[in-house]
Formats: C-alpha cells, structure tokens, sequence
C-alpha cells in the first residue's frame, strides 16, 4: 500500500476515462482497437470481418491508439490532480 501522502489513483475512474476514450474513437479506429486487443484477432482477421483491406485495419489502429493515448493521458492528469487534492485535504484534517 502506497504512503498516505503520495496520490492513489481511482481504478473505477480510470476504467470508465479508457472506455470513454474506446467509445470515442471512430467507428472504424473502435472496431480494429476492440477486435485486435481485447479479441485477440490478428489483423488479416480483423480485415476480413470488417470486408477492408488491411493497410485500412493498420491505419486504423495506428489513429486509434494514438488517440487513445491521448485522451487517456489527459485524463490520467485530471485524476492525478484530483488525487491531489485529495491528499492536500486530507493532510488538514485534524
């Protein structure tokens, strides 16, 4: 367990900002992310579900996790000073 001074980010919270950001992808970007990482699909899979060729599926994966990537940094950030915040007042408490 991590000193009660040093922020603890919210696994709950985490979570739901990583579907948010899946969610937020574009179609295309969703359907290859989903199917190669959490279906453990192999691209030419994915290309033949989908009916596209698979330079299309790598584009896609490539767009989406980077934005993922993003969206999901950012948010780490919202959390982190969050978790900030939390301990600053905790700290006042008496």
């Amino acid at each position: 367990m991590p000193p009660p001074d040093r922020p603890v980010p919210d696994l709950a919270a985490t979570c739901g900002a990583t579907v948010r950001a899946v969610q937020d992808l574009d179609p295309i970007e969703r359907a290859a992310v989903v199917l190669v990482y959490w279906h453990g699909r192999t691209q030419p899979q994915v290309a033949a579900d989908l009916g596209i060729p698979v330079k299309v599926v790598r584009r896609a994966l490539t767009r989406g996790l980077r934005r993922l990537a993003e969206q999901v940094l950012a948010g780490e950030s919202r959390l982190g000073e969050a978790a900030e915040r939390t301990v600053v007042s905790r700290r006042r408490r008496p």
